[in-house]
């Protein structure tokens, strides 16, 4: 897996503005959710991910979005659910 946090970060930005985050809202299919986030970046790189391969690009997009909550680039609306800024 050799994905920047740059790559991750646009396409990141293009999910936030091409998703309907009101369908699925604070359920198990929330499009906000970071597990939601790592299965678009999967399916965005197509990556063929061992577990812990998952769970470090999980922390990544985790590390990501807190970095683009601080520039404003999206909100949180609850613990582990982000939304774009609107």
């Amino acid at each position: 897996m050799n994905i920047t946090r740059s790559e991750i970060r646009k396409v990141l930005i293009l999910y936030f503005k091409g998703q309907d985050f009101t369908e699925d809202q604070y359920t198990k299919k929330d499009k906000g959710s970071i597990d939601m986030m790592v299965s678009h970046l999967v399916n965005e790189f197509k990556l063929h991910l061992k577990n812990s391969q998952r769970t470090a690009l999980k922390k990544l997009v985790s590390q990501e979005i807190a970095l683009m909550k601080k520039k404003g680039l999206c909100r949180r609306v609850t613990w582990g659910r982000y939304r774009p800024i609107s």
